[in-house]
């Protein structure tokens, strides 16, 4: 399936979208092509858009006052990164990463605010953004107060596909471990 297409079956997957909604959503997206290891954001920049991601893997981080470095999340194909800061015009707190070579559709908050908000889907697509985002900020809360073993278990379940494109170390940053730990778990399993 062509890129184009995972993000016009994403965003019709929310909304039933009117011929206007299309031509506007349409002429407002960007194309953005990042290369793996490139950042997208940093902390105290406020971001100006939302990402569609068509083809590869970002990853969003931060560090903490000891300099420990803890992964977020990590955003895949048919995923849409998006921050409740920005969308506030506030300054962000974390790092945006892609680890691999990426392409994505992009839409500026202000297009959402000025050429999208007065058409009716923007409103039911608003309501399902707050839906998923508030589902991971579920399943991060559960990580966070979670054993070491639970964690890696929820992970395996949820986010399998971590394994086969992401590094032990990033995983371990996630999961708010040691890489020797993480990897005492996978031996566990195999």
């Amino acid at each position: 399936m062509k890129p184009a297409q995972l993000f016009w079956d994403y965003i019709s997957g929310m909304a039933e979208l009117s011929p206007g909604f299309t031509a506007v959503l349409s002429a407002s997206l960007s194309v953005e092509r990042i290369r793996a290891r490139q950042l997208l954001q940093v902390p105290g920049q406020t971001a100006s858009r939302m990402w569609f991601v068509a083809q590869g893997l970002l990853r969003c981080y931060e560090f903490d006052l000891s300099g420990r470095e803890h992964t977020v999340g990590f955003y895949r194909e048919q995923t849409l990164f998006f921050s409740l800061e920005a969308l506030r015009q506030e300054p962000g707190e974390y790092y945006v990463e892609a680890l691999e070579d990426t392409l994505l559709y992009a839409l500026t908050y202000q297009a959402l605010k000025q050429q999208l908000a007065d058409f009716t889907e923007i409103k039911t697509i608003s309501g399902e953004l707050l839906r998923l985002y508030e589902r991971e900020a579920s399943f991060k809360r559960q990580l966070l107060l979670s054993s070491a073993p639970d964690r890696y278990r929820m992970v395996r379940e949820n986010q399998n596909w971590l394994f086969s494109r992401v590094s032990v170390r990033l995983i371990a940053t996630y999961l708010n471990m040691t890489r020797e730990n993480l990897s005492r778990l996978m031996g566990r399993t195999l």
